[in-house]
């Protein structure tokens, strides 16, 4: 006789953390905290970074974790310029 036997499906939930870049500072070290702590069985961590990793990068702990790592390596001059002129266009309604 054949059993029955029930496969359940793991489904994990994708954590998404967004920063400018993974320089060794207090937020970035509480981050690696938290993912080294979560459970991989449940959680699929990925971090996205801004602009290209310095010198004092994480990078390569978050990496050594399981945790993927993407960056849009982005130019800090350009995205500081594009900012600026959100905040200094004026408004249609003027």
């Amino acid at each position: 006789m054949k059993s029955n036997k029930s496969i359940k499906k793991i489904i994990k939930f994708k954590i998404l953390y967004l920063v400018s870049s993974l320089v060794r500072v207090g937020p970035n070290k509480q981050q690696y905290y938290i993912f080294k702590n979560l459970n991989k069985n449940i959680y699929d961590p990925y971090v996205l970074t801004l602009f290209p990793e310095g010198k004092n990068s994480m990078r390569k702990d978050f990496v050594d974790l399981g945790v993927k790592v993407f960056s849009l390596n982005l130019v800090k001059s350009k995205v500081w310029n594009r900012t600026c002129l959100l905040y200094t266009s004026p408004s249609p309604r003027d």
